[in-house]
């Protein structure tokens, strides 16, 4: 997705601009988003799952949250060309007041994404930080950490 992102941002949307505004590439992502949908309902409507053919489960399952797959890419892009038909670049909406800190957060999303991921790092770093801390995290009798130390 990376490569891919990549191409689209040094000028590769372009050559998919025909792509964007077809009725028909519009009409098979709706299909698409309808499709995963459903898949997301028979997880909580055991109804929906008995409809599910059982080929069909073999073929999308597991899906895996690490592993970016086709079926999540194909997801993805089905998503971002709706929202770049509806929204586009110059869209009167981007500039609302109200809109503002989602744009903003798209703008900077890597900060946003490292963010994420070093908060919860940066806690876990500091349960561990003295022997005294991590004996109270851990519920571990601190006496006995705090005669080591």
């Amino acid at each position: 997705m990376f490569v891919f992102a990549a191409w689209c941002g040094v000028g590769g949307v372009l050559q998919l601009e025909f792509l964007i505004r077809s009725r028909v590439a519009l009409a098979v992502a709706f299909a698409w988003m309808a499709f995963a949908f459903l898949i997301v309902m028979t997880w909580h409507v055991p109804f929906l799952d008995a409809m599910v053919p059982k080929w069909m489960i073999k073929a999308i399952y597991p899906i895996d949250k690490t592993d970016l797959d086709m079926l999540r890419f194909t997801h993805f892009l089905a998503l971002a060309l709706v929202v770049a038909r509806f929204f586009p670049r110059k869209a009167e909406i981007l500039s609302s007041k109200w809109l503002r800190p989602m744009v903003l957060c798209g703008q900077h999303s890597l900060r946003f994404f490292a963010s994420a991921y070093s908060c919860p790092l940066a806690r876990i770093g500091s349960w561990f930080s003295t022997p005294r801390a991590a004996c109270a995290r851990s519920g571990c009798n601190c006496s006995s950490a705090s005669a080591a130390s």
